[in-house]
């Protein structure tokens, strides 16, 4: 056995391919409030390869930002940065990719899954095959005091979550692990456990590990040390040369003495300085053979990854939208119940809508006072009045009957004059002038209807199935006075109906306008809400920057998003539709395939704007009461509760800016009408869907 000399000079003159990080003069600078923020202040670093590089410094001093910097997430407006000799994001690094292992700040995993599931996720990412993943993992969980895979994250302590997301960014064995702050949490135990297997992977496989803490004392052990303040490396070297450098026993004076100085060690660059790397310090003893050994078998599967990475770049590409959309998925098998349920909910709201909004009221108390005895042409008209729509119930004199409207047990009530009968069916041919006489006859041939107008629609409703009543008894009446039945029709004379599915209990178009909306508006908001809400989970489980990280992108992520969020209201929509045929009876007098795709075309238009509410900077809560005024919006601008042509002009145009409102103009006249492709409306509500689509998706993919 012999101790492999480690020395190292870290120069940023010196050949970088040789190097794992080296950072050039980096600045990066953003906005805080009304002021612009110094992230990174020209910022220089070189990281040897195979070494444990420790950051430290205060919380706000630029870590996190560097380290975001070398896994892509961020781009310095200045300088460069260089890994293993290349560009991040270079096809042939892998980094963001399988070659790079973070671990950030932030927990970063998703509290239903397993930590099983957890790591899988992640080696799928990374294309790690999954024949050595579960065994590996269950000896990181055994040395790391874990409990069982099968243990939801959710259910885990912070410490616990530290270390399964520490275990998720070692899983694959990378060439470069970034860590902030792994052992935030952990009992000294675990810390030592962790530290061990850093050093194996650095003495075994050559991996990089730079790693940030707050425990100072115990960057003692890494093999070189950067002190970062306000943005600037202030040193850089081996602890035991820092320590003797100072003259000081700890590391936390000297960090001390670095901060009031605020200056570099001895006014050098910090990338002109030579550490030495010891045997000690890198925790290596093994035969030299061995190490050489590691290293070609190091080397050789590195070139065997870059050139992997550059000729199956589709096959990569497949693998890592599948990983993602495996994770989007089973999250939301695993609300199964939540999405049973709430499919059970749209179709009892769709029933709930249909069935009450729009509908005709039933039974509607109103009164009768007949002078008429017997009764003979007044009998006439209540026989033709609709008695599911209107109860009749009979006074013996007015006073009582105004008192019941008064008191509201009855919302009106008709009046039926002594002579009707003989006087109702003369006024159709009555040829006299006008005088007193003939205000009497008048008087005895009119039915009076008294109501309260104060519901509106109750009174319209009322007032206008007793005028049909009063339409079909007139020319009843002349006919049994042997009299032309046609004098009793009105000046307009209604001709046969287009498109004529009216149902006498029906009076206001339910079944061919409610219940269309209510199906699609509600699926509309449904997949909506939903596509918001599954967006801001990744947000709260800060996981999308590590889905950077392990080489994913924003088009994985979306349309990972999108046909989850597109496929879970379609399997759901089962319910819905069962429903509203069979047991609502609504209308379907076109091609139910052209219907289902408008269908789908409604679920898939909301997603794009969802994802738009999604990636806004607010508070998750703020986030969706904007969603839902949004949808309050639409409902009452796009000619769903009102037709358009009684709002104000300037608002008119607002749907437009809605998908909904053209599709459910297009289902309704397939629907109701029988329309297919060849009609204009429908024709246009498909090309304005999807040109709606298209321009949304595109935007979000811009700004994600």
């Amino acid at each position: 056995m012999s101790q492999v000399d480690c020395t190292v000079s870290v120069n940023c003159k010196s050949d970088t391919t040789k190097a794992a990080v080296v950072a050039d003069k980096l600045v990066l600078s953003y906005a805080k409030g009304e002021k612009l923020f110094l992230a990174l202040n020209n910022l220089s670093m070189n990281i040897p390869q195979g070494c444990v590089y420790c950051l430290i410094g205060p919380s706000g001093c630029g870590k996190t930002t560097f380290l975001r910097c070398l896994t892509g997430f961020f781009r310095p407006v200045k300088g460069s940065i260089k890994l293993f000799g290349l560009n991040p994001g270079d096809p042939s690094l892998g980094i963001p990719g399988p070659n790079l292992g973070y671990m950030p700040q932030d927990i970063s995993l998703d509290s239903d899954f397993t930590i099983a599931e957890s790591a899988i996720y992640f080696a799928r990412l990374y294309r790690v095959p999954l024949a050595g993943v579960q065994q590996r993992l269950t000896s990181l969980l055994k040395t790391l005091g874990l409990p069982p895979s099968t243990r939801l994250i959710g259910k885990l302590s912070g410490g616990q979550k530290r270390r399964v997301s520490f275990i998720c960014s070692i899983i694959h064995e990378p060439k470069l692990i970034i860590l902030d702050e792994p052992t935030v949490g952990c009992d000294p135990l675990v810390r030592e456990n962790m530290w061990n297997i850093i050093f194996k992977m650095t003495s075994t496989k050559l991996t990089t590990v730079i790693i940030t803490t707050h425990y100072i004392e115990e960057a003692r052990r890494t093999n070189l040390i950067g002190f970062m303040r306000k943005g600037s490396i202030l040193a850089q070297e081996s602890p035991d040369a820092i320590l003797a450098r100072y003259g000081v026993p700890t590391l936390e004076e000297t960090f001390a003495i670095m901060c009031r100085q605020e200056r570099p060690l001895s006014g050098q660059n910090v990338c002109e300085q030579n550490s030495s790397c010891s045997s000690s310090s890198f925790n290596t003893q093994h035969e030299s053979s061995g190490q050489q050994q590691s290293e070609d078998s190091s080397s050789s599967q590195s070139s065997n990854t870059f050139n992997c990475l550059s000729k199956t770049n589709l096959i990569i590409q497949w693998s890592l939208f599948t990983a993602v959309f495996s994770r989007v998925f089973l999250r939301f098998t695993k609300m199964r119940w939540y999405i049973l349920g709430a499919s059970f909910v749209i179709a009892y709201l769709v029933y709930l809508y249909a069935t009450i909004y729009g509908t005709t009221p039933k039974h509607m108390a109103v009164g009768l006072f007949n002078e008429e005895d017997p009764p003979r042409a007044s009998q006439i008209v209540l026989d033709n009045i609709n008695s599911e729509v209107i109860q009749i119930i009979p006074f013996n004199d007015l006073e009582s009957a105004y008192a019941a409207v008064e008191d509201k047990s009855i919302h009106g009530f008709l009046h039926f004059p002594r002579f009707y009968s003989s006087y109702a069916p003369l006024k159709y041919h009555f040829r006299e002038p006008i005088d007193q006489e003939y205000r009497d006859f008048i008087e005895n041939a009119q039915v009076r209807y008294v109501g309260d107008a104060f519901e509106k629609i109750v009174f319209q409703i009322i007032e206008q199935s007793l005028t049909r009543g009063l339409r079909t008894a007139g020319p009843q009446m002349l006919a049994n006075l042997s009299l032309n039945p046609m004098m009793a029709t009105w000046p307009i004379t209604q001709g046969d109906p287009i498109y004529d599915l009216s149902d006498p209990s029906d009076l206001t178009g339910s079944k061919t306008f409610f219940m269309p909306v209510a199906i699609f508006y509600i699926a509309h908001v449904t997949g909506f809400l939903l596509s918001i809400y599954s967006l801001l989970r990744d947000r709260k489980d800060a996981i999308l920057e590590r889905t950077y990280a392990a080489g994913a992108g924003p088009t994985h992520i979306l349309l990972s998003h999108m046909i989850t969020n597109t496929l879970i209201p379609i399997l759901t929509s089962g319910p819905v539709w069962y429903i509203a045929l069979e047991y609502l009876k609504a209308p379907c007098q076109g091609s139910f395939p052209l219907l289902l795709l408008f269908y789908f075309l409604n679920i898939l238009a909301a997603l794009p704007v969802s994802f738009l509410f999604a990636v806004l900077k607010f508070d998750q809560m703020f986030i969706f009461m904007l969603a839902v005024a949004y949808c309050m919006v639409g409902l009452a601008t796009c000619g769903i509760l009102w037709p358009e042509e009684g709002l104000p002009y300037f608002m008119r145009s607002f749907r437009y800016f809605f998908p909904y409102p053209e599709i459910i103009r297009g289902s309704i006249r397939i629907m109701v009408k029988g329309c297919g492709l060849e009609d204009a409306i429908v024709f246009n509500s498909l090309i304005h869907s999807l040109i709606f689509y298209a321009v949304t998706a595109v935007f979000v993919r811009i700004v994600f």
